[in-house]
Order: structure tokens, then sequence, then C-alpha cells
């Protein structure tokens, strides 16, 4: 029975070390196929997590003034915040919106889940500038940080709104 369970937990392992490289492998696309790398990044994460994913970008959408750094980091944000739905928010529903602002510049996205939510002071700790979260056992964890970063590249803003048992919403202006 053990060696069994340690076999599964390997596998596991294996699984996720693969979806780990897999993410973390540099994307090429450019700005005209932004939509599509989102579409199978959406996909991925569907099969992965097995969470019904919908993503919606209107077709007026202009993404013509990011080049390819911005439409990478903006890639790499929106899959930070799908791996943080996968990994802690139980949820079973997923919705990526993506729009133009009102002045067609910039870029509005957001990301909510119907999951378990999280307490105000951690959704505070989440919108401080730092972003810096240590757990109970006082280990830390690294993509809050490293999306605080890519936001700070983007000169945009993000805002976590959740409450506990109510989901999580992320809004990212660009």
């Amino acid at each position: 029975e053990l060696s069994e369970q340690i076999r599964s937990n390997q596998s596991k392992c294996i699984e996720e070390i693969r979806a780990m490289c897999y993410n973390l492998s540099h994307t090429d696309f450019d700005t005209t196929d932004f939509p599509n790398a989102l579409k199978q990044l959406c996909a991925t994460f569907k099969k992965l997590a097995n969470i019904e994913i919908r993503l919606s970008i209107p077709d007026e959408t202009d993404f013509s003034f990011l080049n390819c750094d911005k439409s990478l980091n903006i890639y790499r944000l929106v899959q930070e915040c799908l791996n943080n739905i996968y990994h802690h928010a139980k949820a079973q529903e997923v919705t990526v919106f993506l729009r133009n602002s009102s002045n067609k510049s910039g870029l509005s996205i957001f990301i909510t889940d119907d999951g378990c939510g999280m307490d105000e002071r951690l959704v505070n700790l989440l919108n401080e500038h730092s972003g810096r979260i240590i757990t109970r056992d006082g280990s830390e964890h690294f993509g809050v940080p490293g999306t605080k970063e890519r936001i700070h590249l983007l000169a945009g803003e993000l805002i976590f709104n959740s409450m506990p048992g109510a989901g999580t919403e992320v809004i990212i202006y660009i």
C-alpha cells in the first residue's frame, strides 16, 4: 500500500514538474497572435486543472499597442493567476475577460473564479505594494512578488477582490 502511495505521489510530482517546465518555456508569439496564445493557455489550464474556463475577448479588442515583451508579460500574469486558482481556490469555474480601456490605449483584464475566496487580511496583504506573502509555516510564496514586478514593468495596476466563500476577482489594468 505504501509503495502504491509513493508511486502515485511520484507520478503527480512528475506531472507538476512537466507542467512547470512547459509554463516556464519561452512562448514565442507576436502581438497579432496574442489572443490565440491566451486561448491555448486556457485550454491547457482546463485540461490540467479540470476546471471549467471561459475566455472572453471582444472582436474589437485592439492589441496593436502591445509589443512582444508586453504581450509575454501579460500572458505570464494571466498564467500566474490561473496557477493560483488551480493551487488555492478550489474553484469549479473561471472567467478571463479582456477588453480595451475606454481610451483604447490600454487593456483591462478581469479574472474571476467561484472558489473559496480569501479573508480580508490576505486580500489587504495582496493589495499592498510589496504583496509579500508568508505562510503559517514561515515559507514565502514567490508568485505574488513576481506578479507585482511584472505589473511594475508594464506600468500597470493589480487589484485583488475577494471574500471568504465568495470567490476571487483579480483586475489588471495595463
